[in-house]
């Protein structure tokens, strides 16, 4: 489990489904909802201001995600063996 005191957000991952994780993004003050994004991946870490990485193993690569934008993830990076 990762937290981002920044973004208020919380990155959880697993090893059910093979591998998945799931990004919350908290509530602000006066706002009951929150955003929640899931993906597969072995595990998840954030990197910066609004991205975090997932480790894929199973294509061995690592995929950089921006979690403002649902649609730009970037996995150009395979892993070394």
């Amino acid at each position: 489990m990762c937290y981002s005191a920044a973004e208020q957000a919380l990155l959880v991952w697993g090893e059910q489904d093979n591998g998945s994780y799931e990004l919350v993004q908290l509530p602000k003050a006066g706002v009951r909802d929150s955003e929640t994004k899931r993906g597969t991946g072995s595990s998840a870490v954030f990197i910066g201001r609004n991205r975090f990485a997932v480790l894929d193993n199973r294509q061995q690569q690592v995929c950089m995600t921006w979690y403002h934008h649902s649609n730009n993830t970037d996995c150009n990076q395979e892993l070394c063996e």
